[in-house]
């Protein structure tokens, strides 16, 4: 397996379908807050071969995870198995590793904010997340709440 298609899975955690949108990835054990969960990985690329690939049609605009002004992470299909929630159980902490919030309970998805990892832009995307506060639109880091 090549560096840049390999994630850390941490044994704890299961990949399995949502029922909702797609695959997701599950905790297969209580997670304390606080601990390392998952180190999300791909190939690290510029703004301008996001831009290329997406306009060529081999990305989606939202898959890669920014991690600098003008750097991206183009993430392998097992970190684009994270989902998204307005009430999240999950951050990302230097760059790509994937940090509790607070206690997760076995059987519960692991969730991060999206807005959190997208520097000051247009973009924008509807949020299915159905937590009791969602804000029906995700933007950029601007518009994610403070926690």
């Amino acid at each position: 397996m090549s560096k840049k298609n390999f994630s850390w899975l941490n044994p704890k955690l299961e990949v399995r379908d949502t029922k909702k949108y797609g695959k997701g990835i599950f905790a297969g054990e209580n997670i304390k807050r606080s601990q390392l969960i998952y180190v999300l990985n791909g190939e690290k690329i510029s703004l301008e071969e996001l831009v290329r690939r997406v306009t060529d049609g081999n990305e989606k605009i939202d898959d890669p995870l920014q991690i600098g002004r003008k750097t991206y992470i183009d993430l392998d299909r097992l970190s684009r198995s994270l989902n998204h929630s307005c009430n999240p159980n999950a951050g990302l902490k230097k760059k790509s590793a994937l940090i509790s919030l607070r206690n997760i309970k076995k059987g519960e998805e692991i969730t991060y904010d999206y807005s959190a990892t997208i520097a000051p832009t247009l973009w924008s995307m509807k949020c299915k997340c159905s937590s009791k506060n969602c804000r029906k639109v995700l933007g950029d880091v601007l518009t994610a709440p403070v926690r």
